[in-house]
């Protein structure tokens, strides 16, 4: 089940219950329900997470991070938005929408041969992937571009390995768009030569 749908069931569950105990008398306080309905969703949203993220260790692992948060190396998962073209996408990072920009990769430009394969590609990525992925920040480059997109890795699934060319081709978007035909490589960073 999603979380919009746990989250609604747990919303119309909690709301039943209050009524149900307020007419029989059983409620002492508010605050008690409201410390239990807490406990549940707190459990409920850990198993989510728990499932979305079993067999990877936490440490590798946070959701929604500030943006300039300067934690190397870890992966946020972090929800797209819009892709804008084949290696720039719009996602929710920290609660902000923002601009990201595929490190390490060129993708031809609106107007370009390949612009509308490269855009699709992308799309049906991140679509295949359930709209998510998990962003991962250059400890060697700048966080941010000179139009003030954040630079990121974009894996489609955590990897424990991530310098690993095998790993780079099966999970990281960035070098599936250039293993594809759809980007060039561009600057530098783990995926140079």
């Amino acid at each position: 089940m999603n979380i919009q749908k746990r989250i609604t069931t747990i919303a119309a569950l909690a709301f039943a219950g209050v009524i149900a105990l307020w007419a029989t008398g059983h409620m002492t306080t508010i605050s008690d329900w409201v410390s239990q309905q807490f406990t549940t969703l707190h459990t409920t949203l850990s198993d989510i997470t728990d499932d979305a993220i079993s067999g990877y260790s936490r440490e590798n692992i946070a959701t929604n991070p500030p943006a300039d948060s300067g934690q190397e190396n870890l992966l946020y998962r972090s929800r797209v938005i819009h892709v804008i073209d084949g290696d720039t996408i719009i996602a929710q990072v920290a609660g902000i929408e923002e601009r990201i920009r595929f490190i390490g990769i060129d993708t031809p430009e609106r107007g370009e041969p390949g612009f509308d394969e490269a855009t699709q590609f992308t799309i049906d990525a991140i679509a295949n992937n359930g709209g998510y992925v998990y962003l991962q920040s250059d400890p060697n480059g700048p966080d941010r571009d000179r139009f003030n997109r954040l630079r990121r890795y974009i894996w489609l699934t955590p990897a424990e390995n991530t310098n690993d060319i095998n790993t780079q081709s099966q999970y990281l978007l960035n070098r599936i768009l250039i293993d594809n035909g759809h980007a060039v490589l561009w600057g530098t960073g783990i995926m140079s030569d």
